[in-house]
């Protein structure tokens, strides 16, 4: 099987995102997106962004059942706007894969909560997807992690949400894969915390950046995949491909 997590940065490098997720699609089972969009309306663009880029990846993706949840409604990266949007996470599952479950959890504040004296740390969702492939069950989660508009260290908001994260994963008694932008560093305790049951392949394969170079600060990860020790890593690597200012993080395993 072949899993693809990406923060797509709300689709601003449209072309190449496009071609990409096109090209990867007749051998890719899995998709997990982060900073997705979406709308019902007919706007398209929302400060360089798109809008409906969400209902642009079902057309795209007519081979897969795809799932939403918002994490923030009627905002952008900017301000309020003065139409109906959704911001969160998308994953698509091809529909060869049965979905024996999906439901979605807020591990950082609840929807509609403020947002930080900052401005950031708006509230964040993940998603769980319980999947069976003939015999084998397999459960996906899908998170974007807090962002405080400070860094990308320890903090007590931090620490909270992946000790909610390992308590789902805990609960979880099928061979699982979690991924997605962490907005972490990987020498942190709040990585540690799931590090104590999971592997993180981003340390295993030795990946020294998951951000492309559209992004121009310092801090070069962000984004993480971990699985549990009934997983079998068959392939992984971290393409650097400008479709975002993240990478692309692509697993290809068995179960």
């Amino acid at each position: 099987m072949k899993l693809i997590s990406l923060n797509i940065w709300g689709g601003r490098v449209f072309d190449g995102l496009i071609s990409f997720i096109k090209n990867e699609a007749p051998s890719t089972d899995i998709f997990c997106f982060q900073e997705i969009y979406s709308t019902k309306t007919d706007t398209k663009d929302t400060h360089g962004a798109r809008a409906n880029i969400y209902e642009e990846f079902i057309v795209l993706l007519p081979d897969y059942t795809s799932y939403f949840v918002s994490g923030e409604n009627n905002h952008d990266k900017e301000d309020p706007t003065g139409f109906e949007l959704q911001f969160g996470l998308a994953t698509f599952i091809k529909k060869n894969i049965d979905v024996v479950e999906y439901r979605d959890v807020f591990i950082h504040k609840y929807l509609g909560a403020a947002k930080s004296e900052t401005g950031f740390s708006s509230p964040r969702p993940m998603q769980i997807i319980n999947l069976a492939a003939g015999a084998k069950r397999l459960t996906v989660f899908n998170l974007h992690g807090l962002h405080n508009g400070l860094d990308k260290g320890d903090c007590d908001e931090r620490i909270e949400q992946f000790t909610k994260v390992k308590t789902l994963l805990g609960e979880t008694k099928t061979p699982k894969i979690v991924c997605g932008d962490f907005n972490a560093l990987p020498d942190t305790e709040s990585l540690r915390i799931l590090e104590t049951d999971m592997e993180n392949l981003i340390k295993k394969y030795d990946v020294q950046s998951t951000r492309s170079s559209l992004y121009k600060k310092d801090e070069k990860m962000a984004d993480y995949t971990l699985v549990s020790k009934d997983v079998i890593v068959k392939s992984f690597e971290v393409p650097d491909i400008e479709v975002s200012d993240h990478l692309p993080m692509v697993l290809e395993f068995d179960i």
